[in-house]
């Protein structure tokens, strides 16, 4: 039975359905998708419809004899989120060219901002694919030893673990005025702020679309 389990959790995609006024999360085993490789930067997308059949979708031109890629982990989390969660889920430490990067191609999703209150560099691994690296700030250059970028992000998750994911008022002043503080807005944490304040705003009555959300 444990065997099963794990390799279910290691080949199941993770999906949603509507659930009411909600979304279920849920987790499914598709055979023939769950024969993609990995990629950071994968060449298709995977789309489910209301009786939770997957079509998996090219988003480039995929060459005959070219290999086809899905993504196992958020495509907007930063490498260090990516990785650990493919190392805990997938039992790997992903390498691709951009886990390889520290830039992440430019979006730096995982930055911090710099510790220096006299500097507004970004804060990137310098070795990303190695777990322990130290950081470096672009600007600067200042280097801050892994241990205390740890606790960083660690103190980050708890500040949205405390968060109450669908009060508006609370997400919007936690954006605004407390998140930004630390990291820069490029991060992946305000990015699924921006999303999710996004997405509950459109859910809300008395709100209406006017090159930003206005009350009716």
């Amino acid at each position: 039975m444990i065997l099963v389990i794990c390799i279910l959790n290691t080949n199941a995609f993770q999906m949603a359905t509507p659930y009411g006024k909600k979304e279920m999360s849920l987790r499914g085993l598709y055979p023939v998708a769950s024969i993609l490789n990995h990629n950071c930067v994968p060449n298709t997308r995977n789309c489910f419809n209301g009786d939770l059949q997957m079509t998996v979708k090219a988003t480039k031109t995929i060459n005959a004899g070219s290999e086809i890629f899905t993504c196992y982990s958020g495509m907007l989390w930063g490498t260090p989120a990516r990785r650990l969660y493919l190392y805990k889920s997938k039992h790997f430490l992903c390498d691709c060219e951009r886990c390889a990067d520290p830039t992440e191609r430019g979006t730096l999703l995982a930055a911090l901002k710099c510790f220096s209150t006299e500097c507004q560099g970004s804060l990137l691994p310098i070795q990303p694919l190695k777990t322990t690296t130290a950081w470096r700030c672009l600007e600067c250059g200042m280097r801050v030893p892994n241990d205390n970028i740890c606790v960083i992000q660690s103190a980050l998750g708890s500040l949205m673990g405390s968060l109450d994911l669908k009060n508006v008022d609370e997400l919007e002043n936690f954006y605004l005025n407390r998140i930004t503080r630390y990291v820069p807005r490029t991060n992946q944490i305000v990015l699924d702020l921006q999303c999710r304040l996004v997405w509950e705003l459109g859910e809300t009555d008395g709100l209406r679309w006017n090159g930003k959300f206005t009350e009716t």
